[in-house]
């Protein structure tokens, strides 16, 4: 959960600074992905 949120994070201050290259963008989403996917299967069962 920690490296998804920090991944968010970090995808927040890329965009209002410009910093991040397409990469970062495409893994951050991949970690973001698998913390939502994780958090719907445990409150859907």
């Amino acid at each position: 959960m920690y490296d998804a949120w920090m991944a968010a994070n970090g995808m927040h201050t890329c965009f209002y600074e410009n910093w991040c290259s397409r990469e970062h963008v495409e893994s951050a989403i991949k970690r973001i992905e698998r913390l939502v996917n994780e958090i719907t299967r445990r409150i859907l069962g």
